[in-house]
């Protein structure tokens, strides 16, 4: 593969330690990152993973899921009825504002 395939594979293999530098950088400096803490910064950071994820995916994904009815139906009920309910009972539990349980969208 080029030289770029590489750099972005090893990237994205350290994502986790991505994702601890910048949590450590809004611990560190939360007036800095105040402004990533607004519901229309948490919306356009979900909508850009969730367009991330999508690009993502190959048509062999998609037709290895479509030979799995079972898996997509199991899928489609974690996401359309057990998250929800997981995310409305965590957020009443940690007292979290309605955007933040809802996964960023209150519109």
């Amino acid at each position: 593969g080029s030289g770029l395939a590489k750099w972005l594979a090893s990237f994205t293999r350290l994502f986790p330690l991505w994702t601890l530098v910048a949590a450590g950088f809004g611990v560190r400096f939360p007036v800095t990152c105040a402004a990533l803490g607004t519901p229309a910064a948490f919306q356009r950071g979900l909508g850009l993973l969730m367009l991330a994820m999508g690009l993502s995916l190959k048509p062999q994904d998609l037709g290895r899921a479509v030979q799995s009815p079972g898996a997509l139906a199991l899928n489609a009920l974690c996401c359309f009825g057990l998250m929800p309910l997981l995310a409305v009972i965590i957020g009443e539990w940690l007292h979290a504002p309605y955007f933040s349980a809802a996964g960023g969208v209150d519109d």
